[in-house]
């Protein structure tokens, strides 16, 4: 969304970071820059969990509550501090400030230390180490400590973070929107981890390239060429501006050539 937005649209760009809390939230709105977040979502039983997007543009202390743009459920919702926190914490507490472009500058004084992205990633990674010491049965802390972890190449201690998160139970929806198990388990030489995760997710939702294109990554790993081809051409089938699959793609191509 920030790459794309930010190489299309003249006036306005994004800004995206993980590691965000309450405080940025408000001190972003409150300066005029409206806030999207990302943050788990459950409409009804049969639906289930999923990821979903909320516009923020206002906030009151005194009744506790943002007002929200949301798609789902129509114009200016409001959601309370706690219930916002609680949820977005199942996606790093990832943030996209809205801004008019040539405002940078601003945007980036007001965050503060979060304005550089690997200080962001330290953030989160420390709230996620917090978290998930003060509840060792938090799924998305210890999914959050795996994310920033791998952000950082730390794929063998992310890897056992994720470990844990599965033994707890995640959200079968979880591998849609978030794919760093996929490169730690890669990065540790678990292929046949990422090529089961990537076909349990595949089976329900056949369209994610990103899954594809780890599958890709690991059958070729495993000596499985073609399927690796297969794979990777899927991938650019549902992405074709997707770069990664591209160059993995005319690797195995150079290698067969």
């Amino acid at each position: 969304m920030q790459a794309y937005v930010n190489a299309r649209v003249d006036s306005l760009q994004l800004l995206y970071r993980p590691g965000g809390d309450l405080n940025v939230l408000r001190t972003l709105i409150s300066s005029g820059y409206p806030v999207i977040v990302e943050k788990g979502f459950q409409p009804d039983e049969e639906k289930g969990w999923m990821g979903h997007y909320l516009l923020l543009t206002g906030y009151n202390d005194n009744t506790q509550t943002f007002t929200s743009q949301d798609s789902y459920t129509g114009p200016n919702i409001p959601v309370s501090y706690g219930e916002l926190d609680a949820d977005w914490q199942a996606f790093n507490r990832m943030f996209i400030v809205v801004y008019p472009e040539g405002e940078r500058g601003a945007v980036f004084e007001l965050l503060g230390t979060r304005a550089e992205e690997n200080e962001s990633y330290n953030l989160a990674l420390e709230s996620a180490q917090e978290e998930s010491t003060l509840d060792p049965n938090n799924a998305f802390a210890l999914h959050n400590l795996g994310v920033s972890l791998s952000y950082f190449g730390e794929f063998a201690e992310a890897s056992s973070a994720f470990d844990k998160a599965r033994a707890i139970g995640l959200a079968r929806r979880m591998l849609w929107y978030q794919t760093e198990m996929y490169q730690a388990y890669f990065n540790m030489g678990r292929y046949s981890d990422v090529v089961n995760l990537a076909s349990s997710t595949l089976e329900t939702t056949p369209n994610l390239e990103e899954s594809y294109f780890w599958r890709g990554k690991a059958r070729h790993a495993l000596g499985d060429v073609e399927g690796a081809l297969s794979d990777l051409k899927k991938a650019l089938e549902y992405n074709p501006y997707f770069k990664d699959a591209e160059l993995a793609l005319d690797e195995i191509n150079l290698d067969a050539g």
